[in-house]
């Protein structure tokens, strides 16, 4: 994963959520390991975005998606799940 921040992607059956930033302390570790997580979906112009946050050490962060890198199922899934989350 290049540079700082999250990616999020879906391949089938599996949700991954990579995360990358640098200089994190360790209470904030400690958080994306074993603390509570809050997420949330956010579609603009077909833009999904995974929002998350971890614990109470870190702030909200946004993961994007790009349905365009998905394969097969998981590609038409999405797509018609953007569709579905923009018309409402």
């Amino acid at each position: 994963m290049e540079g700082e921040g999250g990616r999020y992607s879906f391949g089938g059956a599996h949700h991954v959520l990579a995360l990358a930033f640098p200089n994190l302390r360790r209470a904030e570790i400690g958080d994306v390991q074993s603390g509570d997580v809050s997420i949330g979906i956010y579609v603009n112009r077909g833009l999904l975005w995974l929002l998350h946050r971890f614990g109470k050490n870190l702030g909200w962060a946004g993961a994007p998606y790009s349905w365009h890198r998905a394969t097969g199922r998981a590609a038409a899934g999405a797509r018609a799940r953007a569709r579905l989350a923009a018309a409402r």
